[in-house]
């Protein structure tokens, strides 16, 4: 007759399996990300993951984007608030949200 310890160590590595699952989908991809949500498209091409920033010194009125493998994260609006990325230890970081005084268009703050 079989007692319910029997079925422990299936049950100890089960969830062994199911832990290391959910860190490699948490970790897969997600760099060194902030913030809740964030904006990024994939582009064809040969993957170079060397992350570069075309806007390097985070202008908040010239509309950037870093790239990082097959990926393109872009600056963008929500509302009057832009949103940038830049690169930190050779990963695409988004940075605080920034209200623009005169509104945000395309990815940069409007000018006066």
């Amino acid at each position: 007759m079989k007692n319910a310890n029997d079925h422990a160590p299936y049950l100890f590595i089960g969830g062994v399996v199911a832990i290391v699952v959910m860190v490699v989908l948490a970790l897969n991809d997600a760099g060194s990300l902030e913030g809740a949500a964030f904006f990024r498209e994939k582009v064809t091409g040969p993957a170079d993951y060397h992350c570069t920033d075309d806007d390097p010194g985070n202008d908040f009125y010239m509309a950037g984007e870093v790239r990082y493998g097959s990926y393109i994260y872009p600056d963008h609006c929500e509302d009057d608030d832009l949103h940038q990325f830049y690169c930190s230890r050779n990963k695409p970081t988004h940075t605080r949200h920034y209200p623009c005084p005169n509104g945000c268009k395309d990815g940069a703050c409007i000018s006066s």
